[in-house]
């Protein structure tokens, strides 16, 4: 049985690697495409959903190497939690707002995170603790400084220009101040009082249900 689980998650882990490596060359496709590859480039470097995805398939990578270590660990927990964001900010905050979608917008943000999610959940277990669910908020909390401090402040409005039918001046329009009714306050608010709650809520929820399946093992 041990052995059927084992060849079953190893098979997840390749389907998870081949799956990000061709998000990878469509993006890089993408990006020849582009007039200006070097500010497409620019712009695919600044999403969190690329992002998510590169941490998804490095984290793959050294799990299917059977690399662990307590850093290990936590990185796999910070992109669980990662992917899953990406996937459901996509599915409520952004697709109804969007008029066509690809099959790399489906791909990075429908395909891949189901599939990571189940195989970290499947693989070996973890030392966290739900103490240690605000691990999970590091790299949203970065990414949120990044956003408002380095590319807002010097090439967003740059990217919209070149590029307005597919990245805001804040990357993403739920960190643009101007679509709240208080301006910046507002937008922390929604962020600090509604966005940050749901996510730690999920990485309670996640790192439960992968204690859970550890005990059932």
């Amino acid at each position: 049985m041990d052995d059927a689980r084992s060849r079953i998650n190893s098979i997840l882990g390749y389907v998870i690697t081949v799956s990000c490596l061709i998000g990878i060359s469509l993006q890089i496709r993408r990006v020849a495409d582009y007039e200006n590859s070097l500010a497409g480039m620019l712009m695919v470097s600044t999403f969190f959903t690329n992002h998510a995805n590169l941490f998804v398939l490095i984290s793959t990578v050294l799990i299917l190497l059977n690399i662990n270590s307590k850093h290990m660990d936590r990185f796999a927990f910070i992109t669980t939690i990662d992917i899953t964001i990406t996937c459901i900010v996509f599915f409520t905050l952004l697709l109804p707002f969007m008029d066509n979608v690809t099959f790399l917008q489906i791909l990075l943000h429908g395909i891949i995170p189901p599939l990571y999610i189940t195989y970290y959940l499947r693989s070996r277990p973890t030392s966290l603790n739900l103490r240690s669910t605000w691990i999970s908020m590091i790299h949203p909390f970065i990414y949120f400084l990044f956003v408002q401090l380095i590319v807002h402040q010097l090439y967003g409005e740059y990217l919209h220009d070149l590029f307005p039918n597919e990245v805001d001046p804040y990357v993403y329009p739920f960190l643009n101040p101007v679509y709240y009714n208080h301006g910046f306050l507002g937008m922390i608010l929604v962020n600090l009082l509604v966005l940050f709650p749901i996510a730690v809520s999920l990485s309670t929820v996640i790192l439960l249900c992968k204690k859970r399946l550890e005990i059932e093992k």
